[in-house]
């Protein structure tokens, strides 16, 4: 599965509709992957909510990245502040309660 997933990056490794589909199955496995693959499952996660991926990046972030929660909020924290907005507001359009670095769960700007 690992080698499946290197080729994976090597010949797709910024389609968007590709990483969206693929970050959720790495970030399942990601206590089985070794460092090189952890860290560009990361990168991948933190490019799909540059991309404007933030309904699949709260998905994601919900889903199979909850394991990975406070790894994610670093990644997230040095984001812009549009983008970590729109993240917030997409997590709490599902009902979700996912602190978001830097954006107050009840900012009254969002509601």
């Amino acid at each position: 599965a690992q080698e499946m997933l290197r080729r994976s990056y090597r010949f797709g490794p910024h389609e968007f509709w590709i990483q969206v589909r693929r970050n959720p199955l790495a970030l399942a496995t990601y206590d089985r992957l070794p460092d090189d693959l952890r860290s560009v499952v990361l990168d991948e996660f933190v490019e799909i909510l540059k991309a404007g991926g933030y309904a699949q990046a709260a998905s994601i972030l919900v889903g199979p990245g909850s394991k990975l929660a406070p790894t994610l909020r670093e990644r997230i924290a040095p984001l812009s502040d549009d983008t970590r907005r729109m993240l917030s507001l997409q997590l709490r359009t599902m009902g979700e309660d996912f602190t978001v670095p830097g954006i107050e769960p009840r900012d009254p700007r969002w509601r």
